[in-house]
């Protein structure tokens, strides 16, 4: 009997699917591992996964409030309008 080669190794018939991969004469087996997904299934599956909200933790809220305010912070500059706000050129007016 001759050795089988390595790779994948797929049969199927109408009702069942296997998958056989060898790997230096190891056989990984997944029968009945693949399903049929149309495009519409997957969309729907990827669209469902991004209306999947991660809400911050409250032991987390101080310090994130904190790292954003001093990243907002300006630098000295003639631009300042006041303490919060600075003046910016706006190439789009003409």
């Amino acid at each position: 009997m001759a050795e089988p080669l390595e790779g994948l190794n797929v049969k199927f018939s109408t009702k069942s699917y296997e998958l056989n991969y060898i790997d230096n004469e190891i056989v990984f087996s997944a029968p009945n591992s693949i399903k049929v997904v149309t495009n519409l299934a997957y969309e729907t599956k990827l669209n469902d996964e991004k209306r999947q909200i991660l809400v911050l933790k409250p032991e987390y809220l101080g310090a994130f409030v904190g790292d954003v305010k001093n990243m907002m912070v300006y630098d000295t500059s003639s631009q300042f309008v006041d303490k919060k706000t600075k003046r910016v050129y706006n190439s789009r007016l003409k």
